[in-house]
């Protein structure tokens, strides 16, 4: 019989409505997970059914400002953000979203995780959304 429960905050300052300005998001939490997804993800099964859920501590904050751009048709937010775990680690990440428009998005993102005990790995993301 396994018990879980946990407890989260959330502040934020949003920018306005068509996204322009800063933003800040600032989320700590403390208690065990809601599901053993993540560790399945990142252990695998037989390291994960391992685990005994422990619960821990978190928190994570991300800034950014929201530019027009294309002559207000488009916005341009660079972002940075952390996010701090008392069991996996550090993830650090910086990066542009880019609007050009209600049906083009291109989202350029790079990564930086550091766990105790491991060498840090690095990554990066681009994501491009076209709808029509």
């Amino acid at each position: 019989d396994r018990d879980e429960w946990g407890g989260s905050l959330a502040v934020r300052l949003a920018p306005d409505s068509k996204g322009r300005g800063l933003f800040f998001n600032l989320s700590p939490a403390y208690g065990a997970a809601a599901s053993g997804v993540s560790g399945l993800w990142s252990e695998g099964i037989t390291q994960a059914a391992a685990n005994d859920n422990t619960p821990g501590a978190g928190l994570e904050v991300e800034t950014g400002y929201g530019f027009a751009t294309l002559g207000g048709r488009g916005l341009l937010t660079p972002y940075g953000g952390v996010t701090l775990s008392a069991q996996d680690g550090r993830d650090y990440r910086v990066g542009a979203r880019f609007e050009m428009g209600p049906s083009l998005d291109l989202n350029i993102e790079a990564t930086r995780r550091e766990t105790s005990g491991d060498s840090a790995d690095h990554g990066a993301v681009i994501r491009l959304r076209m709808t029509w």
